[in-house]
């Protein structure tokens, strides 16, 4: 099977492609159960603690990493060949790795960085994360889904699938114009990154993916590319959040 090639498709549909407002749900607080407010409106959207988002593997409402796979499986299946129907089945059957690598990515080191989530940012046009001399989002998504081809190829499907979770983590992070231009959850003014990402949780299902949307597709063997497209698409909705 083309691995990479269709699991391509299913990336690029789950986030810079699919919706008209640019979400994720990690790298940020937990405050899902608040009534919608808007981003700028800080002060009800504060964190009240140091604590960063997706709290279950598997609920979409607390965790839009998961929420955008979910949707990008529903766009592969509108269109069903031999190799996708194979693809398909095998993201059901290995559902839970998927998922678990989703969450890992935010709880679990080496992926969060200690907390410091340095890995999950990416600037396409300084090619860098918020700190100098560190991995950025490109770098460290593309490795864990070329590991995940690897384990693919050598039959290791669990580990196979649960780090093509991580790098759909790196992925939509950095889909997430903030993540795209390193303005942190400390960046000024403080708490303005968690308090948009929590605003979005209250309106991501208006965005559900349906039958008559159009994919606009990206085509490249190059992983890195993938990401940089991504991020490249997503940073040019920063000026209307700033």
């Amino acid at each position: 099977m083309k691995f990479k090639k269709v699991v391509l498709g299913m990336c690029l549909t789950a986030s810079v492609l699919v919706f008209p407002v640019t979400i994720k749900a990690s790298a940020c607080c937990d405050e899902y159960l608040k009534p919608p407010a808007a981003p700028h409106d800080i002060d009800s959207k504060l964190p009240h603690k140091l604590s960063w988002s997706a709290d279950n593997p598997t609920n979409t409402d607390v965790n839009t990493h998961y929420w955008l796979f979910k949707q990008a499986e529903k766009i592969l299946a509108k269109d069903v060949d031999h190799m996708r129907a194979n693809l398909m089945n095998e993201l059901k059957n290995f559902d839970k790795q998927i998922a678990q690598g989703i969450y890992d990515a935010d709880h679990k080191n080496p992926y969060y960085d200690t907390s410091t989530f340095l890995s999950h940012f990416y600037n396409p046009d300084k090619d860098n994360t918020y700190l100098p001399g560190f991995a950025n989002a490109k770098i460290t998504g593309a490795k864990y889904f070329n590991q995940s081809v690897a384990d693919y190829r050598e039959g290791k499907f669990d580990t196979a699938f649960y780090k093509l979770g991580l790098a759909i983590h790196y992925y939509t992070d950095i889909s997430q114009p903030m993540h795209a231009n390193n303005f942190t959850a400390i960046s000024y003014p403080p708490g303005y990154h968690c308090a948009y990402e929590n605003y979005v949780d209250t309106i991501k299902h208006n965005y559900q993916a349906t039958e008559d949307m159009v994919v606009k597709r990206f085509c490249s063997n190059d992983v890195k590319e993938w990401l940089y497209e991504n991020a490249k698409r997503a940073k040019r909705d920063y000026p209307k959040l700033a």
